[in-house]
């Protein structure tokens, strides 16, 4: 019940405030990046031509991700969400790197974007989509996709893509399936798993690609395990090799108050089979007084190193981690929690720690979320009104992790 109440509240920040909030003016000055050439291009056939640094799809050994010249690596980055639910959701939103807005598509904008998760040095960036855009490729959404991915896989960036919502003018499915939501374009588990399908033959050739069926998936659990075995068959048959991110519920929590915590006992619940073996696990996580790491009896969020170190344990994330690649597919710092501890942010300090934990385990993350996220929203990385995507508080934190 928790994490439903923040998964509400970041509804409303997609269908309300993240459009009134990109109101940036023109702001001045430029940027100049000094990055690699391309390492990768286009062929005739669509396929992609690329450099070693991604010459093949990420593997998973053991708890281990290895890049295709056999580099272990950690996947730590941050998302990007405005291809969904919006009035340009099919051509996305970009703050580009001299402070000015583009709404709809804008190869600059992707650019500008990238370029500056990777100067941050995220190796990853998670993209939500709509059914309905894909399914029908509003506004040549398929080519917007196929476009953001290549453009990530030119600066050595993996993209995680996931479905966030069904329809264009609908929420994230609340307790339910996708299937189940009342929307028009999957309204069957089969469907589900065809349209699995169809994106596994338009984008298996990516190989900087991890494949994600959807955002904070509800409902029935036996039902939804059930299903994504059956698309994880379906995905391997087209011939996909890329990782697969399982995913279940909204995120993990524990309550020092009355003892209570949810985990990833799912991971052990529903065990899963993939011929090749590929499959990294996911949970979510934010903090209040009521959701994540707090205390009800003192209403209090929990945020010193020991006490997020028991939860994770706990919530058997440390177990889960010494048998599979585990990602945080989210995790925020929440910009309208002013709370204090010692002079110092409790969010921040909740972040700081939970982010060292999770470095010292070997467990990747992806920020919730990227530009044009900023300091005016209530999850943002970067100062709002400022050019060359100056990082604010909780973007400062991030970026220091993401270069350790």
């Amino acid at each position: 019940m928790a994490s439903l109440r923040i998964t509400s509240q970041k509804h409303k920040l997609f269908v309300g405030i993240a459009v009134a909030t990109l109101l940036t003016g023109m702001f001045s000055s430029s940027v100049t990046y000094a990055f690699t050439t391309a390492i990768l291009t286009i062929g005739s056939s669509g396929n992609l031509r690329v450099s070693p640094e991604i010459s093949g799809s990420l593997t998973v050994i053991g708890n281990r991700i290895f890049t295709a010249s056999g580099r272990p690596i950690v996947l730590k980055g941050m998302c990007y969400t405005y291809f969904v639910n919006n009035a340009y959701a099919t051509g996305g939103v970009w703050l580009l790197a001299d402070g000015t807005m583009r709404w709809g598509w804008s190869e600059t904008g992707v650019q500008n974007l990238l370029d500056f998760m990777r100067s941050s040095n995220a190796n990853v960036v998670r993209v939500f989509m709509t059914v309905e855009y894909w399914l029908q490729n509003t506004g040549d959404f398929q080519n917007h996709i196929k476009y953001f991915v290549t453009e990530a896989a030119i600066r050595g960036v993996y993209t995680v893509l996931t479905f966030w919502n069904t329809g264009g003018t609908m929420e994230m499915p609340q307790g339910v399936h996708p299937w189940q939501d009342g929307n028009t374009f999957i309204k069957t588990s089969a469907d589900f798993v065809n349209l699995w399908g169809n994106i596994t033959t338009v984008m298996k050739n990516y190989p900087n690609l991890i494949f994600e069926l959807f955002n904070e998936p509800t409902g029935d659990e036996a039902e939804w395990f059930s299903v994504t075995q059956q698309c994880i068959t379906r995905i391997r048959s087209i011939g996909a090799v890329q990782p697969i991110l399982i995913q279940y519920s909204y995120q993990i929590n524990h309550d020092w108050g009355s003892g209570w915590y949810y985990g990833m006992d799912w991971v052990f619940n529903h065990p899963l089979t993939d011929p090749q073996n590929n499959l990294i696990y996911s949970t979510h996580l934010y903090t209040y007084t009521w959701a994540g790491f707090y205390n009800s009896d003192l209403g209090i969020e929990v945020t010193d190193y020991s006490s997020i170190d028991h939860a994770l344990n706990e919530c058997r994330v440390y177990e889960v981690a010494s048998l599979h690649p585990v990602f945080f597919g989210e995790i925020g710092n929440n910009l309208w929690d002013d709370t204090l501890e010692n002079g110092v942010r409790a969010q921040d300090i909740f972040y700081n720690n939970t982010l060292t934990l999770l470095d010292q385990h070997g467990i990747g993350y992806g920020a919730f979320a990227g530009p044009p996220w900023s300091s005016l929203t209530q999850w943002g990385l970067v100062e709002f009104g400022a050019s060359n995507y100056t990082l604010n508080g909780p973007g400062k934190i991030l970026v220091r992790h993401l270069g350790g």
